[in-house]
């Protein structure tokens, strides 16, 4: 008979299972509770009547190092921010021939030996053009950023020795269990451990 305890730390940062055996345990299932589930696994030598601890997450072993290695589960896809968006929306219009060559000859009228007609005529146009590319590079940023934050909203199941945690697809972490749903966007890298398909897709 193997005494096997489910718990956590008192910080709640590790999750941790305890067998009263010379044999490993691992999670490999979940009970009715939706717990995950210690089993044995033959094979894996000990000192009989050891009790040993494994990490439900062996990550949790190191939650400082895991921070700094590895970057956070937050998807970015936004190009400017309210400093990068004036100079680089100008710098990807100024570099096309065109653009470049209108603003020279808009800055040749502030000469008066070169000044021919009005200024405005020559900085209107200019102007007009860049305002309605800068109006839609912000709308798209926009748009952008709010599909982000959507997708780092998101709910997942992150697998725990308490049971089930919703979490937001941005605080899952390296070597976290999670339970992804039918139709449900897979947030991360993941590596397939069960699926309830027969074929096994």
């Amino acid at each position: 008979m193997h005494r096997l305890s489910i718990g956590s730390r008192a910080s709640g940062v590790s999750s941790t299972f305890t067998v009263d055996t010379p044999l490993m345990a691992v999670a490999s299932d979940l009970d009715d509770g939706g717990r995950p589930v210690a089993t044995p696994m033959a094979g894996v030598g000990g000192r009989a009547g050891a009790a040993r601890t494994e990490p439900l997450n062996p990550m949790d072993r190191q939650p400082k190092r895991r921070r700094q290695r590895y970057p956070a589960n937050v998807v970015s896809n936004n190009k400017y921010n309210a400093v990068t968006f004036l100079p680089l929306v100008l710098f990807e219009q100024f570099k096309f021939f065109f653009n470049l060559y209108f603003l020279l000859v808009a800055l040749s009228q502030l000469v008066p030996q070169l000044r021919i007609g009005y200024l405005v005529t020559y900085v209107g146009p200019l102007v007009f053009v860049l305002l309605v590319t800068m109006g839609k590079e912000l709308l798209d940023d926009l748009a952008r950023r709010r599909r982000d934050a959507e997708a780092n909203a998101q709910r997942y199941q992150r697998l725990t020795p308490d049971g089930p945690q919703v979490v937001a697809s941005a605080k899952l972490a390296v070597g976290d269990l999670v339970l992804i749903e039918k139709n449900q966007r897979v947030p991360a890298d993941m590596v397939l451990l069960r699926t309830t398909e027969s074929a096994g897709a």
